[in-house]
């Protein structure tokens, strides 16, 4: 059962395991339940808003903010000059997030959050040319695009006065792809052959994930934090498809590389306290299990840090 195992002391908390270097914690606010109230601003190259008020008076409120830049509106007109009219050249990113936020008694929480983001790039050519009878033409479009999608529910629940738990099940995906297509006519005596062709590569990773976390408090001075989690991850390599399309012929071909799914499964426990008021210490540990192909592996963490 047990192929490889490990020990480990990185430097951030034992409920941040797996990573390598760095870990970014960001909460969203919970929306405003007693009345409704918005915001937005406006930049030379983005603008935002956000909005957020009661669903049910008290009981039930949402939040949502969006963003958008729009560079590709400004460089596409100067593209386009710069090359006579022959080139244009566009990026821009957005993102949208949400949240909804229940109350279903004093001791229980629902939150419904949402995020998804994508940058993209394209860029567009053309070039014509006529010599004799002959004239020629081809259009070609390029771009590249990248984002995320994440979704999570979870309850939260006050077990007393110094326990509570989160129950959390979330999806994420991360995808790149690219792409390319382009057409070319060929007119010559009144007669136009025309062909068109595009390529496209694709490659994401997908997660679908299930945690309970729990949050002890014996005194102001002292937390422990411990849980467990199990996650299946989905990664999809790279997926290459082109097609070709003449008068006579059409060629489309695929080519998905093999997925993968794995599972990671652990538990954590952390002790974080503080001595005087100029010293502390975190202390834990984590236990995670791999299985990858029939493959099973186990990786024990330890951690202990101390501020002054």
């Amino acid at each position: 059962f047990l192929s490889r195992l490990s020990v480990a002391w990185p430097r951030f908390p034992a409920r941040f395991g797996e990573r390598l270097s760095s870990v970014l914690d960001i909460r969203m606010k919970e929306g405003n339940m007693k009345k409704f109230e918005g915001e937005g601003s406006v930049s030379l190259i983005s603008a935002k808003a956000s909005f957020q008020g009661p669903i049910q008076k008290d009981k039930t409120a949402f939040i949502i903010s969006a963003r958008r830049t729009y560079i590709d509106l400004l460089s596409r007109p100067l593209s386009k000059a710069a090359s006579n009219g022959e080139a244009s050249v566009g990026y821009f990113f957005y993102d949208l997030n949400g949240k909804i936020n229940h109350i279903i008694s004093d001791k229980d929480r629902l939150y419904l959050s949402f995020y998804l983001g994508d940058d993209r790039f394209s860029g567009t050519n053309k070039y014509s040319d006529t010599e004799g009878d002959e004239t020629y033409e081809e259009k070609f479009k390029i771009g590249l695009n990248w984002g995320n999608r994440l979704a999570a529910f979870r309850w939260n629940h006050l077990w007393s006065d110094r326990l509570f738990s989160n129950l959390t099940a979330t999806y994420t995906r991360y995808q790149l792809k690219t792409f390319a297509d382009g057409s070319v006519n060929i007119t010559e005596n009144g007669t136009t052959q025309n062909e068109t062709f595009g390529l496209d590569y694709r490659s994401q990773i997908r997660d679908l994930g299930l945690k309970l976390d729990f949050d002890f408090y014996p005194s102001p001075s002292h937390e422990i934090k411990f849980g467990l989690f199990s996650t299946n991850h989905r990664f999809e390599p790279s997926t290459f498809g082109s097609k070709v399309k003449t008068a006579d012929t059409q060629i489309d071909t695929s080519i998905v590389s093999a997925i993968d799914y794995t599972w990671e499964s652990g538990v954590y426990f952390e002790d974080n306290f503080r001595i005087g008021r100029n010293f502390s210490m975190n202390l834990g540990a984590r236990a995670t299990h791999y299985n990858v192909d029939d493959m099973n592996n186990v990786y024990l963490q330890a951690r202990a840090a101390a501020r002054l």
